[in-house]
């Protein structure tokens, strides 16, 4: 099995697409107007196939989409929505950020800068803009963070939620 993008010149001939033939050397495929590099959008796709270590085939893998998902949150992991914690002093609160699937090491986490978090502290919301995150300790299923912030209530409970789902989050990276 051979995937041929293109031969060039050197290889083509009187081939027939899609049947048996004999070898030639000089003409391995038919002629044609345009390699795939030149058609459409200039892409080469290819679906269905699993490269094998060594000499022995094994059976095709099939994973789901789910599957395959929960195999890359492994490696990262956005988080962001709704959470609860505590305020430390006025200006800080501290989140458990729960990280499902468990990731392969404890991750390296970034807040997105310019976002806003909305806080509930003491029946009033405030909007944090630019949170920034503070001490962080991260284990492989969870983190607690700290997320500066000011106007808070010391030793209350807090509830945070993202005011943008899309613009505002923690990336939880723990690629190789």
């Amino acid at each position: 099995m051979a995937f041929v993008p293109f031969f060039g010149t050197n290889y083509t001939g009187t081939k027939t697409l899609n049947a048996w033939s004999a070898y030639a050397n000089d003409a391995r495929v038919p002629d044609m107007a345009n390699d795939v590099w030149y058609a459409g959008a200039n892409t080469f796709d290819i679906t269905g196939v699993q490269l094998e270590v060594g000499s022995v085939a094994t059976n095709f893998e099939h994973r789901s989409f789910g599957q395959e998902l929960q195999l890359c949150k492994r490696y990262f992991q956005r988080a962001g929505g709704a959470h609860w914690g505590t305020t430390e002093g006025g200006a800080n609160y501290r989140v458990q950020i729960q990280l499902e699937p468990e990731m392969r090491t404890s991750p390296s986490v970034t807040v997105r800068s310019g976002g806003v978090f909305n806080t509930r502290n003491s029946g009033a919301d405030i909007a944090i803009t630019n949170p920034t995150k503070g001490t962080t300790a991260i284990k492989s299923r969870y983190m607690w963070t700290t997320v500066e912030s000011s106007g808070l209530t010391n030793n209350r409970p807090v509830f945070g939620r993202s005011a943008n789902i899309n613009a505002d989050y923690l990336n939880c990276d723990a690629e190789l």
